[in-house]
């Protein structure tokens, strides 16, 4: 938020002053109550306040706002009640100029009446746009895919052009598979995760840039790029399983994307909780192999590194620790913790364009008796190119994303690291954990999941923070799992 009075000239600012006081707020203290009526415009000359709204089952944080910004102007303008709550966000300073003084100001002075009314209609006008910049690139991101029938991935390549061990590797799969199903028998599972483990290991081969160079050889009538190739190779494998690995539960999932994402929160949570389900005796043995993949005990592991992370901030100095999670979805692995002593001093602010996952983490918060130490923010945090577009709610000890980085292009990365930057304290803390360039199952994602992310190297990441703010390259950790990657950055003292 920022002033919405710039055509304001001094001497409206004097004749304002003249009957105006000064209110002292103590931190967490209500300003102005949702659907009250407003006492009239208020500056904040001191402290920071956030502005709160019902939103349904939850509480949404729709701003920070600090010293110098301005409220209830539109309250003023409609007359109307208060369309959100502003509390504030630590002892407080508030100028009030009341309605009354202010309507009589338009009355009698047609100056300031342009001047004041000019003065609104740029501010809304601005506001609009910067919503339409801030929700509309991820909105496009996350939202298209769920409308848009997936890619046929046809004419991709030949049959000449598919290796016959694969093609015999294949045969062996779907045999496997239909033994195991008729009898199962005690060993079910070790022979499901080695058919499955095989099939990997001659996707990985069959994609290599030396066989998708045999490959293109094969047909010199159809040659291809080796891109195209890969592509073709990996649609045939997806054809020739599809019904196994379908029925189970997991798998399935995050193939059909069913909220527009292959990890949405519902997704995470079963890759969380690793039970594995599936129709059949196959389906629950498959859903098994996948969840102890690579890629999901990263998953599992990227948030104990965040409770970790939660616990080091949490012996801070001061009576209060802020931590922001950015993409949060239902934020539950921190969320879960604030209910234990040692975590009594923080609080957290959960970022994420998903509404739904908000509340279900609302929800928690409230069930554990922890919900006024956690806000919901719907937005997007990620600036989209003029830093008025970057959203703003204090500042924090620690900020974290767990796989974020992901759907994000370098652009995004480097303007997700500036506004991290500018929203943390001195000595604060930058976590992520993002996907690996040599991830193991990264064949698997892009062939049969459809699950298509930016996977990046160490250097690659490196790179970025040098391009932004921090500056300096984070402190990188590969994970046990070999899937990805945690690295933390803070912010110089």
């Amino acid at each position: 938020m920022s002033n919405p009075f710039t055509y304001l000239t001094e001497a409206d600012w004097a004749a304002l002053r003249a009957h105006s006081r000064e209110i002292q707020f103590v931190r967490d203290a209500v300003i102005v109550r949702e659907a009250s009526e407003s006492p009239g415009v208020m500056v904040i000359r001191k402290g920071s306040a956030r502005v709160e709204q019902r939103r349904d089952t939850v509480t949404m944080t729709l701003a920070h706002m600090g010293e110098g910004e301005v409220f209830g102007e539109m309250s003023l303008l409609e007359d109307t009640v208060a369309s959100a709550t502003v509390i504030a966000h630590e002892d407080t300073s508030v100028e009030l100029f009341e309605r009354g003084q202010i309507e009589a100001l338009l009355q009698s002075d047609p100056g300031f009446s342009a001047r004041f009314h000019r003065s609104l209609a740029v501010h809304l006008s601005k506001r609009m746009r910067d919503r339409n910049r801030n929700f509309a690139p991820v909105q496009a991101r996350t939202e298209a895919p769920a409308s848009r029938a997936p890619s046929t991935r046809l004419g991709q390549v030949t049959e000449r052009q598919i290796p016959p061990a694969l093609r015999a590797g294949l045969e062996a799969f779907k045999a496997e598979m239909n033994a195991v199903e008729a009898r199962p028998g005690t060993d079910a599972e070790r022979r499901i995760a080695d058919a499955c483990d095989r099939l990997m290991a001659l996707m990985v081969k069959s994609t290599a840039p030396d066989a998708l160079f045999e490959a293109g050889f094969a047909d010199l009538g159809s040659f291809r790029d080796p891109a195209t190739l890969a592509s073709g190779i990996g649609a045939y494998v997806f054809r020739q399983t599809f019904s196994w690995f379908m029925s189970a539960a997991t798998i399935a999932r995050v193939h059909v994307k069913p909220r527009g994402l292959s990890e949405d929160h519902e997704t995470i949570a079963m890759m969380v909780a690793d039970d594995p389900e599936g129709d059949g005796v196959t389906g629950p043995l498959l859903d098994r192999w996948f969840l102890q993949r690579p890629v999901c005990r990263f998953r599992r592991e990227s948030r104990k590194k965040a409770v970790a992370l939660l616990q080091r901030v949490a012996v801070m100095p001061g009576d209060r620790v802020s931590v922001a999670i950015l993409g949060s979805g239902t934020a539950t692995e921190a969320i879960e913790r604030l209910a234990d002593p040692q975590m009594s001093k923080v609080v957290l602010t959960c970022i994420d364009l998903d509404q739904e996952a908000l509340a279900r983490g609302a929800k928690v918060a409230a069930d554990l008796d922890v919900g006024s130490r956690v806000s919901s923010v719907h937005a997007n945090a990620v600036p989209t190119g003029d830093s008025s577009s970057a959203v703003s709610f204090g500042r924090h000890e620690a900020i974290y994303a767990l796989g974020l980085l992901e759907y994000l292009s370098d652009r995004e990365c480097v303007r997700l690291l500036d506004w991290a930057h500018g929203a943390l304290i001195p000595g604060g803390t930058f976590a992520f954990a993002t996907l690996a360039a040599d991830n193991p199952d990264r064949p698997f994602m892009e062939h049969i999941l459809e699950w298509n992310v930016s996977h990046r190297s160490s250097q690659e990441l490196e790179k970025l923070f040098a391009r932004s703010r921090f500056g300096a390259s984070p402190s990188i950790e590969a994970s046990a799992a070999r899937a990805g990657i945690w690295g933390e950055a803070v912010r110089p003292r």
